[in-house]
């Protein structure tokens, strides 16, 4: 089978936004001819940014690990979604593994397309650049590619991350340099579907330099310093990636100077939500309830929100596991008691992200539990298609947002050389006054308290985000599944569901490489156990 990282659709309605379908070499363009005109690069970058949005929304991309994780019990009778992930009984043929790795190898091999296809067009070296009947005057053909090529970059970079945050171990020095831990990337777009080209893992320390080499040319051509809920890459995306892949690489001074570019940025004009009625806005409308209600004003958590309009262009549904499909239908995935026992009663998030639901299962046991209501069934996707059923639980990808920056800056803090404490507690303590009424600042005299506090609260602000098995892996730390909310309404409790207990050694804790892609290219080392 040809796989997905080395065929590429042009047309955007040949890309799914799931990322989740192996795609024939059909409908490409060859890169020798392709990109020769403004147009031709917003074609590009148009598909680029919808196979961004497969990646940033749906069961494989981001549900699978949170119910992979400590956070969430099945409930009895539930649709069997995601069962593999959620018992631990997955293979290498587990589509999630693959519809991940195809999708950010197919994001690269997109953004490949553009850069290679800028080198070929040579746009400085033309006066009156592209001459095609575009209606394009003087350098705003230059400004186009430009934009197109910095995007590529940038997406290029955010792919080849997400391939090392699933696949590969925890970055340390130990193992920064052993062979074929990062991961598998072509540089150059290629319609050679022949095996012995296909690239093996390279090492960590080689794919973190290229996700940070790719980022420095993102930041040539990328132009807009940063706006909330933009649709597209801004230099403050650039620095938010930048503070991420610090972060997880350890580089804890670059991981808070990133994350302090972006909360300082006062001419973006973002805003941490300080009140029950701004979360409601910012998740169950995406930011956007103004459009809807003259009365609010648009939330601003968001740095980069892939917007969507119609039923054509819409994310996967990210919701649909946690709350009922209709009324006396349960949910496939409840949060934990120990989940829900991390929000203070004065949390604005408690009452946000989670709604009570009365349930009765397949099993005939009954109660009321509460449900993740983050990505709610009826949200501004649903309203803006007419309430079309295609689009409910469908919320608009928000790609980074400022939340993110405050924890990042609080946790390197804590962790650089320093171990500065009190610019590491101001950075929690200001994000956490916004999250929860009457907040008093805590003083910290230790960083392993601090830390600690950190880890509690990334698990209460990016719950459902896909950020719970990442963190455990970043942490060190195994999956001891939370203690159920009704045990009775759970899916077979037991030692490979409720009572689940994953070490932090256990071979599992690493993604395999999909079957298929091990087989076809002999090169790429399978992840040790699998």
């Amino acid at each position: 089978m040809k796989k997905i990282y080395l065929t590429l659709a042009l047309a955007v309605g040949l890309m799914t936004t799931s990322c989740e379908l192996d795609i024939e070499p059909v409908g490409y363009l060859p890169t020798d001819s392709a990109l020769e005109t403004p147009s031709s690069f917003n074609a590009a970058r148009a598909t680029l940014y919808a196979a961004l949005k497969g990646c940033v929304s749906g069961n494989s991309f981001i549900n699978s690990t949170d119910v992979q994780s400590d956070q969430f019990n099945a409930m009895a009778g539930f649709s069997n979604t995601l069962g593999d992930m959620y018992r631990w009984d997955f293979t290498t043929q587990t589509g999630s593994f693959s519809s991940v790795y195809g999708g950010y190898q197919g994001l690269i091999s997109q953004a490949n397309f553009i850069i290679d296809g800028y080198a070929k067009a040579k746009p400085e070296e033309k006066p009156d650049l592209f001459p095609d009947g575009d209606n394009v005057k003087g350098t705003e053909g230059l400004k186009i590619a430009h934009s197109a090529l910095g995007d590529a970059y940038f997406m290029r970079a955010y792919a080849i991350f997400g391939l090392l945050e699933y696949y590969s171990p925890a970055y340390s020095e130990t193992n920064a340099t052993q062979p074929d831990l990062g991961a598998s990337y072509n540089l150059h777009f290629s319609e050679n579907f022949n095996p012995a080209s296909y690239p093996g893992r390279n090492t960590l320390e080689e794919s973190y330099k290229q996700v940070n080499d790719d980022l420095d040319k993102a930041m040539q051509y990328v132009t807009t310093t940063g706006i909330y809920r933009s649709e597209y890459v801004t230099l403050d995306c650039i620095h938010a990636l930048r503070a991420r892949v610090a972060l997880n690489k350890k580089d804890y001074v670059t991981a808070y100077k990133e994350a302090e570019l972006v909360i300082k940025n006062t001419t973006a004009k973002y805003a941490l939500c300080s009140s029950a009625s701004q979360l409601v806005n910012e998740w169950y409308y995406d930011g956007m309830q103004f459009q809807y209600d003259k009365k609010y004003n648009g939330t601003s958590e968001s740095l980069f929100t892939l917007v969507s309009s119609s039923t054509s262009d819409l994310p996967s549904a990210t919701g649909g596991v946690y709350l009922p499909k209709q009324i006396g239908s349960t949910p496939d995935y409840i949060p934990t008691k120990d989940l829900l026992n991390l929000y203070d009663a004065k949390d604005y998030r408690r009452s946000v992200f989670f709604t009570e639901v009365s349930v009765v299962t397949s099993t005939g046991a009954a109660g009321r539990v509460q449900c993740l209501n983050k990505f709610n069934k009826e949200g501004i996707l649903w309203l803006m298609t007419s309430k079309d059923e295609s689009a409910e639980f469908s919320h608009m990808p928000k790609v980074f947002r400022l939340p993110e920056m405050y924890l990042i800056a609080a946790e390197a803090y804590a962790l650089a050389p320093t171990h500065d404490l009190t610019k590491a507690a101001k950075y929690l303590n200001d994000f956490r006054k916004k999250r929860i009424s009457g907040f008093k600042a805590v003083t910290y005299t230790d960083a392993a308290t601090l830390l600690s506090d950190v880890k509690d609260e990334r698990a209460r602000e990016f719950v459902g985000e896909g950020f719970r098995f990442k963190d455990l892996k970043r942490y060190g730390m195994g999956v001891k599944r939370g203690v159920p909310q009704q045990r009775d309404l759970c899916s077979n409790p037991g030692s490979n569901t409720t009572d689940l207990n994953i070490a932090a050694t256990d071979y599992r804790m690493l993604w395999p490489i999909p079957k298929d892609e091990v087989e076809v290219n002999k090169k790429l080392k399978q992840n040790p156990g699998y």
